[in-house]
């Protein structure tokens, strides 16, 4: 279980800087430009549903096993060329299930600093504790405007980004000045006692 949350330096920075790019671009797209780029992957996918049921008839060699992928690819297109504004209005509970993943995250992440003396492990408990009800309020309760959606979700990623930068960079520092190897989780006398 120590090592099911264990990152090391480069997969955080990737990660921190993955989420800026994709708040900026949620931010900066317009809802028009998302909701043409929804109906032609809708239309990719039709297309390629319809490809991979033609093929196999017009060559007689059809097995009822091609209609897995046809069938999704089919009812799925339809649905994002049909209703691009509804998928998009459900990024709103995916951006809270992926700020309830990192709520998680950051958790174990602020008990790995208590347990290494980190000064700084109640900020990031407490950064923790609002990116989850966030995320749990997005998931329960999502916005039904698009467009608020799209910038409430950059925001949120933009702010993960950064504060998963600046947090990694200290906790880093600390490791240095404290000659704690970066990532080792320490057992404490409260774990060594269970």
């Amino acid at each position: 279980m120590k090592q099911l949350f264990r990152q090391d330096s480069k997969e955080i920075i990737v990660l921190s800087l993955f989420y800026i790019l994709m708040g900026v671009a949620f931010m900066v797209l317009n809802v028009h430009i998302l909701s043409t780029a929804v109906r032609i992957i809708g239309g990719i996918l039709i297309a390629i549903g319809i490809g991979n049921l033609a093929i196999p008839l017009l060559t007689n060699s059809f097995d009822a096993s091609i209609l897995i992928i046809v069938i999704p690819c089919i009812l799925l297109g339809s649905y994002l060329t049909g209703n691009p504004a509804g998928f998009l209005s459900a990024c709103s509970r995916i951006i809270g299930l992926v700020m309830v993943f990192n709520g998680i995250l950051h958790l174990s992440g602020s008990h790995i600093y208590r347990v290494n003396q980190y000064p700084r492990w109640v900020g990031n408990l407490l950064y923790a504790v609002i990116v989850l009800v966030i995320g749990i309020v997005l998931v329960v309760h999502p916005i039904e405007s698009v467009r608020t959606v799209m910038r409430f979700g950059g925001i949120l990623l933009i702010i993960e980004g950064v504060f998963t930068l600046l947090g990694h960079r200290s906790y880093r520092k600390h490791c240095r000045d404290n000659n704690i190897i970066e990532g080792e989780y320490i057992e404490t006398k409260e774990e060594t006692h269970e």
